[in-house]
């Protein structure tokens, strides 16, 4: 059926605010779609033959209907998934950079001795030498083949279930960021050995920090790297070249301050750093031990993934089946719930009239009088065993489904064919008026029985 622009708006409106936890997206391709897309949580413009109206008040622009499977299942599943872990890796190696150089401090007694010259702690280490790499993961990683993602709607659900943007990974994240860093700063002047009273120079352990923190983001995201392509394996080794380049640099010359102090842009504490580390295979050992140690976190939760599902594919496969199940239970329940809120209701609305179990729909329309024959009381009282029975039986069939246990579907749809019958279930928008009209006149007796009718229509 057609409807007006104002009224497509206020359908999206209510499902939009009716429905907890609900993502709407609006789709058109004319200028009475301009609010219902404006409405929505995401806009999407068809480019057609009615103008460019829709098109100019969307989020995203399409030329044909049939290409919002791609936009939704492709491009919109990736962009969900790639952003995620673009803003926790973006946390987690600044976080590392930040937190060796507090770890440091702990190791100086909190002398306010610099781990790093302020050229690299506040620009190269977080801006330059692990830049690259994020920024050619969220364009060009892919965890499985487009066509796959296109006609396998379950790998959708770990979206909708909200699984990969979460408080709880968040935390994980920060957590393997202190982690880090805390072997970033501590193993290096566990290991190295190279000033004349056998310990470690603050210079060799500002350059050894330095190389830790930076091969060890590195190699934290490449776990998160599913396809790896020539652009991602480029960003890797492009920034372990500049890094490698930069070295040598900083250790012959001062740095773009021509003066031979530790302010600006000066690194004039690395001269000559380079001689000790790199000729002593202590630095190699420490390197390595460092970064293994950083991801090992990672590589256990990676190993349990791949032995209990066999790959990220079959894990988001899981999660949809998971939370397929817990949705259908979540409505089951809501089921049961409704049920027994009727049968209180309905007990509490025959106790308003003082007659003990409520009546058929029949027996109290219109005038709201009490019945006094005696064969209507034994048609309630049957009517009443027969509702209370299908709401035994609905229920028993929802627990043994959530149990596991397999019900015949003939026997389920009799079943609910006998709780849906008029004059056995009524609904609760009826109730809910009668009881309404029943609290607002005047209804002869005690005190407490007019509180119990308030509260029985407060109840419901």
């Amino acid at each position: 059926c057609r409807a007006r622009k104002d009224q497509k708006a206020q359908m999206l409106n209510m499902i939009k605010f009716g429905v907890p936890g609900s993502c709407c997206l609006a789709i058109g391709d004319g200028a009475n779609d301009v609010a219902m897309i404006k409405a929505g949580h995401i806009g999407v413009g068809i480019i057609g033959k009615e103008g460019r109206e829709a098109l100019n008040a969307s989020d995203f622009g399409i030329g044909q209907f049939r290409f919002l499977r791609s936009l939704l299942l492709v491009h919109g599943r990736n962009n969900y998934r790639r952003l995620s872990i673009f803003i926790y890796f973006t946390l987690y190696k600044n976080m590392v950079n930040a937190t060796t150089m507090w770890f440091y401090s702990m190791l100086t007694a909190a002398s306010a001795t610099l781990l790093w010259p302020s050229i690299i702690s506040d620009f190269l280490a977080p801006a330059v030498f692990t830049v690259l790499p994020i920024l050619a993961y969220p364009l060009f990683d892919t965890d499985v083949p487009k066509h796959v993602a296109a006609h396998s709607p379950l790998l959708y659900t770990p979206g909708i279930a909200r699984e990969y943007y979460t408080d709880l990974r968040l935390y994980g994240w920060i957590a393997e960021a202190m982690y880090a860093a805390m072997l970033c700063a501590y193993i290096p002047s566990l290991g190295l050995r190279n000033s004349p009273n056998d310990t470690v120079s603050s210079d060799s352990l500002s350059l050894a920090a330095l190389w830790a923190c930076c091969f060890t983001s590195y190699a934290r995201l490449s776990f998160e790297i599913h396809s790896w392509t020539v652009v991602e394996v480029f960003s890797l080794v492009a920034m372990v070249a500049f890094l490698a380049m930069m070295t040598p640099l900083m250790s012959l010359i001062n740095g773009p301050a021509p003066d031979n102090t530790n302010a600006g842009f000066s690194w004039s504490t690395l001269n000559g750093t380079m001689s000790p580390n790199f000729t002593q295979a202590s630095w190699y050992f420490m390197l390595v031990l460092t970064v293994a140690g950083t991801v090992l976190p990672k590589m256990i939760v990676t190993a349990n993934k791949v032995v209990k599902f066999g790959s990220h594919e079959r894990w988001q496969e899981n999660v949809a089946k998971v939370h397929n199940k817990a949705k259908e239970k979540n409505a089951q329940e809501r089921i049961v719930r409704r049920v027994l809120r009727d049968s209180v209701a309905a007990t509490a609305n025959g106790q308003l009239y003082g007659e003990g179990p409520s009546k058929p729909a029949s027996q109290r329309a219109g005038t709201g009088s009490r019945p006094t024959s005696h064969h209507d009381e034994g048609d309630t009282v049957s009517h009443e065993g027969a509702a209370i029975e299908a709401e035994s039986s609905v229920y028993s069939v929802v627990m043994r489904r959530n149990e596991g246990i397999a019900q015949d579907d003939f026997t389920t749809k009799q079943i609910w064919n006998n709780y849906s019958m008029a004059d056995r279930r009524e609904s609760r928008t009826s109730r809910e008026i009668r009881l309404r009209a029943v609290t607002e006149v005047s209804i002869e007796g005690t005190d407490s029985s007019k509180r119990k009718a308030t509260s029985a229509y407060a109840y419901v």
